[in-house]
């Protein structure tokens, strides 16, 4: 996983995730960042998610459906949504998305979210948090 740190100006502290480098990418600029030192495509392009936030949404789930035999991971951090998937012995399957605000989504399918926000990283109650995801339906 690619850790990302912001200062005050627009330059980001990039981590290698392939090789551990930590280089600095000006944030305004376009395209595919590569590291500098082993030209490792770097897939976390998600600068504006706070990833403190998305890890203890995803810790709280473990620990509240642990129980239940369900385990939720981080699968596909993306340019628009990150993928948070649940898993079971036997059974994989899309529990929500996140865009880079921190914005929840339910999901419409495997590669992608249903259209309206469903709740926030900051503001999700987590004592209607279902393993189903019928806490997205509006």
């Amino acid at each position: 996983m690619t850790t990302k740190q912001q200062d005050d100006n627009l330059t980001e502290f990039i981590k290698c995730e392939h090789c551990a480098h930590v280089f600095d990418h000006d944030s305004s600029a376009y395209g595919a960042i590569h590291c500098p030192a082993c030209a490792g495509k770097i897939t976390d392009a998600s600068p504006n998610i706070n990833p403190d936030a998305l890890a203890d949404f995803v810790a709280a789930l473990n620990t509240k459906f642990n129980g239940v035999g369900y385990t939720f991971l981080v699968e596909r951090p993306g340019v628009r949504y990150t993928r948070i998937v649940q898993t079971a012995p036997g059974h994989r399957s899309v529990f929500c998305f996140v865009d880079a605000d921190g914005n929840i989504y339910k999901a419409a399918g495997w590669k992608g979210p249903a259209k309206g926000v469903r709740s926030t990283l900051a503001t999700v109650e987590l004592s209607k948090v279902d393993p189903y995801g019928s806490w997205l339906y509006r």
